[in-house]
């Protein structure tokens, strides 16, 4: 059971399943070949970092954001800039900043019941303008991710009633798709890896998997995270060094209802929990130090009048798991970039 409920945007693609027949296929490649630079038990309630803090914290702990931090409030995309300013761009989920801080990819849904639209499209943060990427908007679409260095986009596309997992090279438009062996109904993808590879939650299993197709890693969580509650909503993502696991799970059946962030060391195979009892969190992502991560939290018991809503908010932490900063009210979905 997902505590939280499955987001809007994550359940998207079981209507556009039902309703997809555009094919578009003359601008898809089987193959896509990119040539960039870029590269369990459980624990108690009280058990925070250890091994993991020796290797990333230094004694610097870096106050606010100072790039430029994008969310969402509602039914819409905000942005905080370096100093602070905020402002509203576009109706949209799931955004997702590029690494030099210039173009939001998001996901623009219209529609209800079974006759949603769903597009990822771009806000230019120059002018502010929102176009959408012609050879992609043919297709139904959910879900972006950047490669870091900024050149291409991970998606979730649906091609004759079919998932997909492909990647758009933004300049040329190009659409490869990424072979896959296994069943994309129930997967989700969370993050761009390292060496050119993505990250997908599957509930049952984590795959890293390059873009040539072939599997890099696959991790049990049934075996890996038996006493977490893993969910469409848990988000996954790898170091940049390859050694560490970040995502979020739910904690059962100590706090049914709440989820926490937590860190696997893939080599030593050791989970570490950074977030404390009583905050929520959910949508964490490393900040490029590697020494800290941002997320959507929320105090538990702390909820709007008469409902059992939260007060949602963009959060930082060191991997430390100590004194979590709060860095802008009542959002969620952060995505960052020090540009």
């Amino acid at each position: 059971m997902d505590v939280h409920g499955t987001k809007l945007a994550r359940t998207l693609f079981s209507i556009v399943f039902r309703k997809m027949t555009w094919s578009g296929e003359a601008f898809v490649k089987s193959r896509c070949r990119i040539n960039s630079t870029v590269g369990f038990h459980f624990m108690s309630k009280r058990t925070f970092v250890t091994s993991i803090v020796l290797i990333l914290l230094t004694p610097a702990f870096v106050g606010a954001a100072s790039g430029r931090l994008c969310f969402t409030r509602g039914d819409y995309i905000f942005l905080q800039e370096p100093n602070g300013r905020i402002k509203r761009l576009a109706k949209g989920y799931e955004p997702s900043i590029s690494p030099d801080g210039r173009t939001i990819a998001f996901v623009s849904s219209k529609g209800e019941n079974l006759n949603i639209d769903s597009h990822v499209k771009l806000i230019d943060l120059r002018t502010g303008s929102v176009r959408g990427i012609p050879t992609l908007d043919p297709f139904q679409s959910l879900s972006a991710v950047w490669s870091p260095d900024g050149r291409f986009l991970a998606v979730d596309v649906v091609m004759n009633q079919k998932r997909e997992l492909a990647t758009v090279n933004l300049q040329s438009g190009e659409i490869c798709v990424i072979p896959t062996n296994f069943n994309l109904s129930y997967a989700w993808l969370n993050s761009w890896g390292a060496d050119n590879s993505i990250v997908l939650n599957a509930l049952e299993y984590v795959y890293q998997i390059a873009l040539d197709g072939h599997v890099v890693r696959k991790l049990s969580t049934t075996e890996l995270f038996a006493d977490l509650n893993i969910a469409s909503s848990s988000r996954f993502s790898i170091s940049r060094d390859g050694r560490f696991l970040l995502f979020n799970g739910g904690m059962v059946p100590d706090d049914v209802g709440i989820a926490s962030i937590y860190l696997y060391d893939l080599t030593n195979r050791h989970l570490s929990r950074i977030t404390p009892d009583n905050l929520g969190a959910l949508d964490a992502s490393w900040l490029p130090s590697g020494r800290e991560i941002i997320f959507a939290g929320y105090w538990k018991g702390r909820y709007k009048p008469k409902t059992s809503i939260p007060y949602w908010g963009v959060y930082k932490v060191s991997v430390d798991g100590k004194s979590p900063m709060l860095l802008v009210r009542d959002g969620e979905n952060p995505s960052y970039s020090p540009g």
